[in-house]
């Protein structure tokens, strides 16, 4: 994502979600890097107990526009 405002904020709670965090970070990146607009995804995690808070931050780390929050 690029310094600009976002155009879209795409907000995600997550709660034991480690099966599907990789899934979902792919494919929002897939749907929203097309429109050629600045955007950003915020997952909340909700208190997870599973591996979902490692997998948003490594997402974060890999995915660019993809802001993820604890």
């Amino acid at each position: 994502m690029s310094d600009q405002t976002p155009y879209l904020s795409l907000v995600i709670p997550a709660y034991n979600e480690e099966e599907n965090v990789p899934t979902l970070l792919q494919r929002v990146e897939s749907s929203l890097t097309p429109m050629g607009k600045p955007f950003e995804v915020i997952v909340i995690d909700d208190g997870s107990t599973d591996k979902t808070p490692q997998l948003l931050a490594e997402g974060r780390a890999s995915i660019p526009g993809c802001a993820c929050c604890g």
